[in-house]
């Protein structure tokens, strides 16, 4: 959980780091090629007859003038001027260097420009401006440079973009496991606390409990006793399962295809359809459709127990709220990933499902995003008397995680649904078959 902060604080800044910059270089860039167009249109102006081609001066400081500098900066640009006089049309070509249109092809580009009827405009990569004279009409075009500056300035950029965002990448990493450290801490004393209170308080409780039957022996029935003892039960339950939750945290997930030592290969048909006859009894006395649908020969490699209880939860949770007349399914069989995240395997396409659906009042969604939390409850359901106490699907959650699946919930036509999907790590030559709808 604290790698997993870790890394969206991290990219988080890293996102907000690079949107920034783009967005500051995307701007200079923009206004730059702006302001360009903006100088060669008016360069354009200050062009036709009047040109003048004899160098100027430096001024006294030794430093050009603004002219000189406009005339340095466009020094290099191909210049063209056509005239239109008497519907005969002449061009002149400036600067030969580098030019890249004939005489002709200004002239023709001349006639276009003239039936425009614009002040100014773009043909190709020319700008031009369009200059009425009592005797004739001057059409000057420039090639344009901003284009090929900006496509230039644009590179440079997203070089320098991808140096700061490997900058970016080390500062934010740096930062967000300082800002991290506090937490992680925060949590190792809290999962220390849990661990050792729970430990302290089990041997007391442990000893209330056997008292209990001692004092029923010698006095006899008692109901302020069984209170006593209900309660001690309620506080041993509540005691074990803070044990598995904390003996679960502090146990390593199982990283790449690394398999945990304590894992071994079983039949987890077998398993599990021991587990889903155990509640039969139950949903017979509270007068439960209960169905039980179990592929054969299906193998996994992982801790029975603990897959066993992920399932005894699901199975729990699902008798408590269902209604008396309202119905049960559990399913097992293989399906598809469906690219899911939690699903890291050699074949990501195949995995086990575990499916638990009980009919009954659905889950909002909001209650569904917050449901796997730690002493979690919905104000509808999951209440004192179901004798609960908010951490059996938060074991079930750690207990998937713990074997690199998912477990996750959905409510549909009355129905809420526990799907627990487990990498089908079994190498079986089985395909991958659709899991059923437990509402149908």
């Amino acid at each position: 959980m604290i790698k997993k902060l870790e890394r969206q604080i991290m990219w988080t800044i890293v996102l907000i780091l690079t949107i920034t910059t783009l967005g500051i270089f995307l701007t200079v860039n923009i206004t730059n090629y702006q302001a360009l167009v903006k100088q060669e249109f008016f360069y354009l102006q200050k062009q036709g007859t009047t040109i003048k081609k004899e160098p100027r001066l430096p001024e006294q400081n030794g430093e050009l003038s603004p002219e000189e500098k406009e005339e340095e900066l466009h020094g290099y640009y191909p210049l063209y001027i056509a005239e239109i006089a008497n519907s005969s049309v002449e061009a002149s070509v400036t600067r030969l260097d580098g030019s890249s249109y004939t005489s002709e092809q200004i002239c023709a580009l001349a006639l276009d420009a003239a039936a425009r009827n614009e002040r100014s405009g773009t043909i190709k990569n020319l700008r031009y401006v369009v200059k009425n004279l009592p005797d004739k009409t001057e059409i000057i075009f420039l090639e344009s440079q901003a284009k090929a500056r900006f496509l230039s300035s644009l590179i440079r950029s997203a070089f320098y973009c991808v140096c700061l965002l490997l900058l970016f990448l080390y500062a934010a990493r740096v930062l967000a496991r300082k800002i991290v450290r506090p937490v992680e801490e925060a949590f190792q004393k809290q999962k220390r606390f849990i661990s050792d209170a729970s430990h302290e308080l089990k041997t007391p409780v442990t000893i209330i409990n056997a008292n209990i039957d001692l004092l029923r022996a010698e006095v006899g029935e008692n109901k302020r006793m069984d209170y006593i003892e209900s309660e001690g039960q309620r506080m041993s339950a509540l005691i074990g399962s803070l044990l598995t939750l904390s003996r679960m945290s502090q146990e390593p997930l199982p990283e790449n295809k690394n398999i945990p030592q304590e894992f071994r290969s079983f039949d987890l048909s077998a398993a599990l359809l021991g587990t889903a006859l155990s509640f039969e009894s139950v949903a017979f006395e509270r007068g439960i459709a209960y169905d039980v649908q179990i592929d054969d020969d299906i193998s996994f490699t992982g801790n029975e127990s603990q897959i066993c209880q992920a399932a005894a939860i699901l199975l729990d949770n699902a008798m408590k709220y269902t209604a008396g007349d309202g119905g049960v399914r559990i399913l097992l069989n293989r399906c598809g990933s469906n690219g899911s995240r939690g699903i890291t395997h050699s074949h990501p396409r195949r995995a086990i499902c575990l499916t638990v659906a009980n009919s009954g009042p659905e889950i909002s969604k909001e209650d569904r995003e917050k449901i796997f939390d730690r002493f979690y409850r919905t104000d509808e359901s999951r209440n004192r008397a179901s004798g609960g106490f908010g951490l059996g699907l938060s074991i079930a959650k750690s207990i998937a995680q713990r074997h690199r699946g998912e477990i996750s919930v959905s409510c549909k036509d009355g129905w809420t649904t526990f799907t627990l999907k487990l990498p089908d790590n079994s190498h079986s030559p089985q395909h991958p078959s659709k899991p059923a709808d437990p509402s149908a």
